[in-house]
């Protein structure tokens, strides 16, 4: 809603926009007067949350609108779920529906936005399944074909090099890091700790001549899954297990040991020197939230100036430092971000630089 609020104001900055979002029942009566008040409000903007529960959803719901727009709108992908019935109960004339996101393995889930588009057209969502479906690998060419000209009115495909002429080409670099001697010894303690279970599952895929499935009972998936999480922290930073860092500082500040001892934290020092003094600014996106405090132990050691979002930030900090960044000749030059928290909502257009750390491939 920050980040709509912000649109409003650069492109339409005559228009009246109401934020529709609050707990307190005060608040929210006070809201729905407004937005009933034809003549001091042009736009509304509220979340999925707010059409589908609370004080405000009921008069959201009775309100007949000119138009909607859905952001993030692979959120009614589904059309079972409350959030997609509530925004299919909207009254309106003209509906929009935008999203990033590309839906995947069957039709259905484009069956169930089309159908939120024009219910009256789409009505049966099973021909879209029987046409493309990689979870029961199901591909019927003819219905494939017939639901992409039924989709053609509907739709609307824009990437960024047709919307913005001038910005640059995206480079991808993929580097490797190596590991330093703690984190070898630490992914061989893991390995060894699991060695019964991994040899089983060997023996058994040997006997099957490496066909089927060697994982069989729950326990050994989970354990599975276990130890992978646990050699992905390893090689973020041996500091992610308990008994390895040794806090020198009486205040607990971070020293090199912090960098010495992950060799992906060895190329972020180099990476991010290289960037500070070019004047890049980046975004940078771990996983964990254990690892942005590493993260972010090590940048104020290195006395960078940063910003930091993830699933603890409340709603008002998170806007505050997402303008603090993104403000004309801001001093922070970095902005951590949890994968989870950051999805959403999160626009950093002034940076040009994104660094993932926990990439695994």
């Amino acid at each position: 809603m920050f980040n709509w609020m912000n649109e409003f104001k650069k492109f339409c900055p005559t228009m009246r926009v109401l934020r529709m979002h609050s707990n307190d029942p005060e608040e929210q009566s006070r809201l729905i007067a407004k937005m009933k008040d034809l003549s001091s409000t042009d736009a509304v903007i509220t979340t999925y949350e707010g059409i589908k529960q609370g004080g405000m959803s009921k008069a959201i719901r009775r309100q007949v609108w000119r138009a909607i727009f859905l952001d993030e709108g692979h959120r009614i992908r589904n059309d079972e779920t409350i959030v997609a019935k509530a925004c299919a109960s909207l009254a309106t004339v003209f509906k929009v529906v935008l999203s990033g996101t590309p839906l995947q393995n069957n039709l259905k889930e484009a069956g169930a936005i089309l159908k939120f588009l024009a219910p009256n057209v789409v009505t049966d969502l099973s021909l879209f399944e029987k046409a493309f479906n990689l979870t029961e690998k199901l591909i019927d060419r003819d219905l494939l074909n017939k639901a992409h000209y039924m989709m053609r009115p509907f739709m609307l495909r824009r990437i960024k090099s047709e919307v913005e002429q001038t910005l640059p080409p995206k480079l991808e670099t993929k580097i490797d890091c190596p590991m330093t001697d703690v984190q070898k010894e630490l992914t061989q303690f893991l390995l060894f700790r699991e060695r019964s279970t991994l040899e089983r599952m060997e023996r058994m895929r040997l006997a099957q001549n490496g066909e089927g499935n060697a994982i069989r009972s729950k326990t050994d998936r989970a354990t599975l899954v276990g130890l992978l999480a646990h050699l992905r922290k390893a090689a973020n930073h041996p500091y992610l297990f308990e008994g390895f860092e040794d806090v020198h500082d009486p205040l607990g500040r971070a020293s090199q040991d912090i960098i010495d001892a992950s060799g992906k934290m060895q190329v972020l020092d180099k990476l991010l020197k290289r960037l500070h003094d070019k004047g890049h600014r980046v975004v940078l996106f771990s996983q964990y939230v254990r690892t942005l405090d590493i993260i972010c132990d090590y940048l104020e050691y290195r006395g960078y100036k940063y910003q930091r979002l993830d699933g603890s930030t409340n709603r008002v900090m998170r806007e505050v430092r997402i303008s603090l960044f993104n403000r004309k000749n801001s001093e922070y030059s970095i902005f951590c971000l949890s994968t989870r928290a950051g999805g959403e909502g999160v626009n950093l257009f002034t940076a040009d630089t994104v660094i993932l750390f926990d990439r695994y491939d």
